[in-house]
């Protein structure tokens, strides 16, 4: 329910919270987050967190290879 939860604010009109769920997923490394990530990447407008979600893709990427 709690990554449920994150993951829909991952799309949450609000920067803060989109921020907030990139930090709670930082902490989620799957092939199923990688794959949340890179859908998140092609919506997202912001180019802060779209960075910042690159990033945590191209680590779990690493960490899990």
């Amino acid at each position: 329910q709690e990554q449920e939860q994150n993951q829909r604010a991952l799309y949450s009109p609000r920067p803060m919270r989109r921020l907030a769920a990139l930090g709670w997923l930082s902490g989620q490394p799957s092939a199923a987050t990688i794959m949340t990530l890179r859908e998140y990447v092609g919506w997202e407008s912001n180019p802060v967190l779209r960075r910042r979600a690159r990033r945590l893709i191209t680590r779990f990427e690493n960490a899990l290879a």
